[in-house]
């Protein structure tokens, strides 16, 4: 199962292009958690920081869904 069917599969709907990106960049491993780690920490822009958050949180979820 990838990220977008777990989205999906608990009705969640994400709308933010930067969120939906970096989601599929961490399911295709072209990017690795810590480099959205260390970018959400040194963004200045409000927006951009919650969105690369929100990525991380979701990422983080759905990692462990697939571990049970």
């Amino acid at each position: 199962m990838d990220v977008f069917t777990y989205l999906h599969q608990s009705d969640v709907c994400i709308q933010n292009p930067v969120v939906i990106y970096q989601l599929n960049r961490l399911q295709n491993n072209e990017i690795k958690l810590d480099s959205i780690k260390k970018a959400a920490y040194r963004a200045t822009d409000k927006k951009l920081k919650n969105a690369l958050e929100l990525t991380l949180a979701i990422f983080q979820k759905f990692q462990k869904f697939q571990q049970q």
